[in-house]
C-alpha cells in the first residue's frame, strides 16, 4: 500500500466483510425458532390490504400476501427483496427510498501476503476501496455517475452484469496509486 500521500487514516476494528447469503441464512434459522415461516420459489403476486380509521385518518393494514398461486394470511411483511423491493411495495402503493445500480468491481488473482484477517480499506479522497476474498483482493469504487437499474428484471438472481470497463476505469488509476502492486 502506497502511503507517501496520506496525512491521517482510521483504523475501524469492528468494520469489516460479511457473507450476506451466511447473514441472511442465520436470521433465517434464528426466525424459524421463534415460529415464523418462510415459502421460497413462489414468487408475491400481491399484498392484500384492508382499510381501517386511525384517530380520522383512513389506513391500509396487510391480510395476506399472494404468492404461486395461493394465499397465505399473515398481518405481516418483511420487506427483504433488495434491488426488487419497490415492485413490493408498489403492490400497496408505498414510496420508498430506494434505486437499484450497477456497481463495477473485480476480483485480482492470489496476491502474496493478503488474507482474510486484513482491514478493509476505503480511500474517499480517490473513491475507491479494497476488500479482502480469500487470498485476492475485491477492488471497487464509488463511480461519479452511477448507473441506475430503472427496470429491475425480475428474473435476475445470482448472477453479475458485464464487466463496463469504461465505468470501472474512472477509479482504476486510483487503485494503482494507492496500491501499485496490482
Amino acid at each position: 500500500i502506497n502511503v507517501d500521500d496520506i496525512y491521517g487514516a482510521m483504523y475501524s476494528p469492528t468494520d469489516g466483510t460479511i457473507d450476506p447469503a451466511g447473514v441472511v441464512n442465520a436470521y433465517k434459522r434464528a426466525a424459524e425458532k421463534l415460529g415464523s415461516k418462510f415459502y421460497e420459489h413462489c414468487p408475491v403476486e400481491n399484498i392484500e390490504t384492508e382499510s381501517y380509521s386511525l384517530e380520522g385518518k383512513t389506513r391500509r393494514k396487510v391480510t395476506a400476501v399472494k404468492a404461486a398461486g395461493q394465499t397465505i394470511k399473515t398481518p405481516l411483511v418483511i420487506n427483504c427483496t433488495g434491488a426488487w423491493a419497490n415492485a413490493i411495495t408498489d403492490m400497496v402503493d408505498v414510496k420508498i427510498p430506494l434505486r437499484a445500480m450497477k456497481h463495477a468491481y473485480i476480483v485480482t488473482e492470489a496476491i502474496p501476503g493478503v488474507h482474510p484477517g486484513l482491514p478493509n480499506l476505503r480511500d474517499h479522497d480517490l473513491s475507491i476501496y479494497f476488500k479482502t476474498q480469500g487470498d485476492s483482493l475485491a477492488l471497487g469504487g464509488y463511480e461519479q455517475n452511477p448507473e441506475f437499474w430503472k427496470d429491475v428484471d425480475p428474473n435476475f438472481h445470482f448472477g453479475l452484469f458485464d464487466l463496463d470497463w469504461d465505468t470501472f476505469n474512472q477509479n482504476l488509476e486510483g487503485h494503482i496509486q494507492r496500491c501499485p502492486l496490482i
